[in-house]
């Protein structure tokens, strides 16, 4: 941090409001005499901060997922900083002593640096992260690895999970808006979360006792013909739009607030099931909707996937998304209830 400040006018930490490790990051950049903000995503950039900067230094929580410091770096190019590049300030060679159960496969844990960069300038650092085998650490990344080889180290040995204790917040609600139509019939429901915000959606929820925290809006994803996905409309925009979403599930989760999605359309529950499952082996799903959107590609000749959401958290949709979570299903089929249903079609065009 002391190196990083030396040479940058602002320093922004990628990481939870609750988050000891980020606060921590941001009370070492002001002591240092650099002004310092600590945000949960890249919709939390102020403009404002950025006049007369001409030089950033972007470091994230221990814990912050890498998408988000990925679109934080996205955002501030867009702002004019698009001289990026990495830097090599600090090398480390850090070993976990892990349970016998889990060995460390010593011979492929591999000492990384610290840092990536950009200049109207842009410089980040980012402290050792938790690489995951369905995250691998990409090229020229910042993370600290523990790899494990766990025993067989075949494609078919599912990955451990590690137990994170979740203490729940109940008088507490994550908000976040997924502005979505990309798996819809029509546009128009990207617009909802905007509608809902403008209707004082916030303000009502902390006018009757809820503490509100606001993780911001996923990028927008559009309908879409898409005439060469034309059993799966739209597919690799749906898949980002999931993408976008499912780390800003995870801190609302974390945090131990009640999650509150503002969608889209009914593929975007699939980025909050993948998220929740992180934390808990176990979900159930009560699913509100006049049609059962059980459809698959085989079943309708529309290649909509608003018709195929619970088909896909149920293990037989599309298989993009049924493959989302890596252990599928998402949710088993009797652990989901339908309700308010109305019509069940054969096809759905």
């Amino acid at each position: 941090m002391e190196q990083v400040a030396k040479d940058v006018d602002l320093i922004l930490v990628v990481g939870s409001q609750n988050s000891s490790n980020s606060n921590r990051l941001v009370e070492l950049a002001q002591r240092l005499n650099r002004k310092a903000k600590l945000i949960d995503s890249a919709n939390d950039i102020d403009p404002k901060w950025l006049e007369g900067v001409s030089r950033i230094g972007l470091t994230a929580g221990a814990s912050a997922p890498e998408v988000l410091v990925e679109q934080v770096s996205e955002r501030l190019a867009n702002f004019g900083f698009t001289d990026q590049r990495d830097l090599d300030l600090i090398r480390e060679d850090v070993r976990f002593t892990l349970p016998s159960r889990a060995p460390v496969d010593r011979a492929r844990a591999a000492p990384l640096t610290a840092g990536r960069v950009a200049s109207k300038e842009f410089c980040m650092v980012l402290p050792g992260r938790e690489v995951s085998r369905r995250n691998p650490p990409v090229p020229g990344s910042s993370a600290v690895v523990a790899a494990q080889k766990w025993p067989g180290d075949s494609p078919q040995h599912k990955e451990r999970t590690l137990a994170v204790k979740i203490v729940r917040q109940p008088n507490k609600i994550a908000i976040m808006g997924a502005p979505s139509s990309a798996a819809a019939f029509l546009p128009g429901s990207e617009k909802a979360p905007a509608a809902l915000r403008a209707a004082g959606i916030v303000e009502r929820l902390q006018s009757i006792g809820y503490e509100v925290t606001d993780l911001g809006d996923c990028f927008p994803r559009l309908f879409a013909d898409d005439e060469e996905h034309k059993r799966a409309r739209n597919i690799p925009e749906i898949v980002a739009s999931l993408h976008d979403l499912k780390p800003r599930a995870e801190i609302g989760l974390k945090s131990g607030a009640l999650v509150l999605v503002l969608g889209g359309d009914c593929t975007q529950i699939i980025a909050l099931l993948t998220a929740a499952r992180r934390y808990y082996k176990h979900v159930n799903l009560l699913w509100f909707d006049r049609d059962a959107d059980l459809n698959t590609p085989a079943s309708t000749p529309s290649g909509r996937l608003d018709g195929m959401g619970l088909a896909s958290i149920i293990g037989k949709g599309s298989p993009e998304l049924v493959r989302f979570w890596g252990e599928p299903p998402l949710v088993r089929e009797p652990d989901a209830l339908i309700y308010g249903l109305q019509r069940i079609e054969s096809t759905r065009s």
